[in-house]
């Protein structure tokens, strides 16, 4: 049976590598067995060549779909600004750049075809600077702590079912939030994580403040109800040991006052919804929904 695949790309200042990733993209998965694509890029308000790169591509091949946006919302919005026009069965994310390669699409492919729901590439090879090494640590800290199965948390480099897309969008829609994955492993019943090796130990290009931002998020909000839990038990500890006293009481009052501003604290995260996560301006192309598509 033919696999059909959905290839998201945020584009940003990305005019230089469009074509060079559009032709990688296209061979390898040409050379995969029983598959079908197409490539959905998103402009995200770029202000270069990107939109133009991107109208020409798809001129040129009618599995190329193009999405401008209206205004700049940054990767993660526009990666699901693409989902939305895609009609894959699965959908590959990754960046523009060519940092995550391309031919490494084959693996998460392959994996999904052994019965995953979601594939994580894990980014190796990567230099990275100070600060960046002190963040990845203090990241990494807090996916072991959340059980993740990478510690690659940041990466946004990989494979995953409209089932898990739908729910991903539901909790962007109501919380806003940047750092998805780990709703992104609760929601899937198979997941796994494949290690790509990125070209040339490539220095990633990520904003170090965003990284702060996705850094903050996992803590705050998907570690906070781990750390109310324990603080509640330490609050029970506290007020029933026999011989406690007035100090002890005291500190059990305030340890169970803390764990519940932890637990409750990072379910009333909302998003403003009078603004739409994105507005789409323009797209060209017809990807898998062209009526010659396989």
């Amino acid at each position: 049976m033919t696999l059909r695949v959905s290839v998201v790309v945020p584009v940003y200042r990305s005019e230089a590598s469009l074509a060079e990733l559009h032709r990688r993209l296209t061979a390898t998965v040409e050379g995969l067995d029983a598959v079908v694509h197409e490539l959905v890029l998103v402009d995200d308000a770029s202000p270069d060549g990107s939109w133009s790169e991107v109208v020409r591509l798809a001129d040129l091949d009618p599995r190329v779909v193009g999405v401008r946006l209206a205004a700049n919302v940054r990767q993660l919005r526009a990666i699901f600004a693409g989902t939305s026009v895609a009609s894959g069965e699965v959908l590959v994310v990754m960046d523009a750049d060519l940092e995550d390669p391309p031919e490494a699409v084959a693996a998460l492919v392959a994996a999904h075809r052994t019965g995953h729901d979601l594939v994580v590439a894990r980014r190796i090879g990567r230099p990275r600077s100070p600060v960046r090494t002190l963040g990845s640590f203090a990241v990494n800290l807090a996916a072991r702590s959340l059980r993740l199965p990478t510690d690659d948390v940041g990466s946004s480099f990989l494979l995953f079912t409209p089932a898990i897309e739908a729910g991903l969008r539901d909790e962007l829609d109501r919380t806003g939030r940047q750092m998805l994955m780990p709703t992104t492993f609760a929601l899937a019943r198979r997941p796994t994580v494949v290690d790509v090796a990125e070209p040339d130990a490539s220095p990633s290009a990520y904003p170090v403040r965003a990284l702060l931002r996705m850094g903050v998020e996992l803590v705050a909000v998907d570690l906070a109800p781990r750390l109310g839990r324990a603080l509640g038990v330490g609050s029970i500890v506290l007020l029933v040991a026999p011989g406690g006293g007035r100090r002890a009481r005291a500190l059990g009052v305030a340890l169970g006052l803390a764990g519940v501003a932890a637990t409750v604290g990072p379910r009333t995260v909302r998003r403003d919804q009078r603004e739409p996560l994105y507005r789409v301006a323009e797209v060209v192309g017809a990807g898998l929904r062209s009526p010659s598509a396989p």
